[in-house]
């Protein structure tokens, strides 16, 4: 998650204070072990429930402390590079319930996915996000973020995760939540096409305005030289007509 938020949000080491570069890895490192230690010390099952906690957040207050993008956008990046990390989580299962159950087999099937998710992040989503965190507005944001957090919340209801004092509540959340979010993304690809439409035609708008307001500009212009060469003639009559003036009072 670390790296895909440093190459999604595209921060640059150099770019970072003195104090930055040396509290963010040390921090990072500080919150790996802690977690690792903690996941030991409880056990895989109740570790799960509390990564919200002990991981997701840490990694959204130091990475909103380094970006300063708002709490707005930084959520929808949060959730968005642990979907991200949804393909690593797909192969470990796999691997868990394959007869290569091995250690090896897992770390090393881990680190040939993580490597390629951080690629494809690299070459093909980083001019992306970046483009939508410089341009997009907090409205765009909120709204997009349906999409992540239900997936987020999907994936925790499949660990058991009791969301209520409901006991099947999380069964309800596994059987449905898909369908939901399906119907989300369709609302929110119409929405935003609509908005698109509607910015088109303002942009449309806004070329014949200025298509007009330049006519105007060069026909002010073309009166303003009018009125100029006018004022000229006015002065070259003027003294031709003293002149004329000045040899009849001789005679």
């Amino acid at each position: 998650v670390w790296a895909l938020l440093w190459i999604l949000m595209d921060i640059r080491f150099r770019e970072l204070t003195r104090t930055q570069k040396f509290l963010i890895p040390t921090l990072i490192l500080l919150l790996a072990v802690f977690n690792h230690i903690l996941r030991l010390q409880i056990g895989s099952a109740a570790y799960g429930k509390m990564i919200p906690l002990t991981m997701h957040l840490p990694f959204f207050l130091i990475f909103l402390y380094i970006t300063k993008c708002g709490v707005i956008k930084m959520f929808f990046m949060i959730l968005s590079a642990l979907i991200f990390t949804a393909p690593a989580v797909m192969v470990s299962n796999y691997v868990l319930q394959s007869q290569y159950n091995d250690p090896m087999i897992l770390l090393i099937s881990n680190l040939i996915v993580y490597i390629a998710m951080l690629l494809i992040a690299q070459l093909i989503f980083r001019q992306g996000f970046n483009y939508l965190l410089k341009y997009g507005s907090n409205r765009l944001f909120l709204r997009f973020t349906l999409v992540p957090l239900l997936y987020y919340i999907y994936v925790f209801a499949t660990q058991n995760v009791d969301f209520s004092s409901f006991s099947s509540f999380s069964g309800y959340v596994v059987r449905h939540l898909p369908t939901m979010e399906v119907f989300v993304f369709y609302f929110l690809l119409l929405h935003s096409y609509k908005e698109l439409n509607q910015k088109r035609e303002l942009e449309t708008a806004q070329t014949a305005l200025y298509q007009q307001l330049n006519a105007a500009e060069e026909q002010i212009s073309l009166l303003h030289e009018a009125q100029t060469q006018t004022a000229v003639y006015r002065h070259n009559m003027r003294h031709h007509l003293n002149t004329i003036n000045g040899f009849l009072s001789l005679g």
